[in-house]
């Protein structure tokens, strides 16, 4: 199963309720503590909010550079293996979450991760997969240049699996250099479970 089909799971509704607020290179920069963690920038000047513009931390089969323009998705350092043919282009630091019910189809996670071949030489970005709240796998850091990293991972036959894509940015790297690639993130459905047939809808009671 692809796993970008999940992505259902993320919900994209912003709540003012709770809000906090910090410096960020001299803007005032809002962070909603929503699922998605949607990031706004405002201007010295008083603004409506109604009239800003968000940002994503990711896309979806793209990624975005520090001039902030679209690229598809690829690999630094991958030779012939550079190619992505889905996935996620992701900022770091960052943890994009999914939930996956019933827990128990899917008893597999792989994906390759590393930077994108427009990051900046001072990039530098680690690759965690959260699993029900915990680090499941950590990757070294990785560099420009680098090739990406392999993620296998198991998964619990629990009700439900909390899955997360966790970005680290390095301590020295420069941020808008931490342009990370989530390559062919896929869910393996384990042995044995059966497909699940559409059922037809009623028919209307007259």
């Amino acid at each position: 199963s692809r796993f970008n089909s999940f992505c259902s799971f993320s919900y994209a509704t912003i709540s003012t309720r709770d809000m906090t607020c910090k410096t960020l290179a001299g803007d005032l920069a809002l962070a909603l503590r929503t699922p998605l963690m949607m990031y706004l920038r405002i201007p010295r000047s008083s603004v409506k909010i109604s009239t800003i513009r968000l940002v994503s931390p990711y896309l979806i089969d793209q990624a975005m550079d520090a001039s902030r323009n679209l690229h598809p998705l690829a690999f630094s350092g991958a030779g012939d293996s550079s190619s992505v043919e889905f996935g996620v282009g992701m900022g770091a630091p960052y943890t994009l979450s999914y939930k996956v019910g019933p827990g128990a189809v899917f008893d597999r996670f792989t994906c390759r991760a590393g930077l994108h071949p427009t990051a900046g030489e001072n990039g530098k970005v680690a690759f965690a997969v959260l699993v029900n709240g915990r680090e499941a796998h950590r990757t070294d850091f990785v560099s420009p240049g680098d090739a990406p990293c392999n993620i296998e991972i198991a998964l619990p036959e629990t009700p439900v699996i909390a899955l997360g894509l966790q970005t680290i940015a390095h301590p020295d790297s420069t941020p808008n250099h931490n342009l990370a690639v989530w390559g062919e993130p896929t869910l393996h459905r384990a042995d044995g479970i059966p497909l699940r047939p559409l059922k037809a809808p009623k028919e209307p009671v007259e």
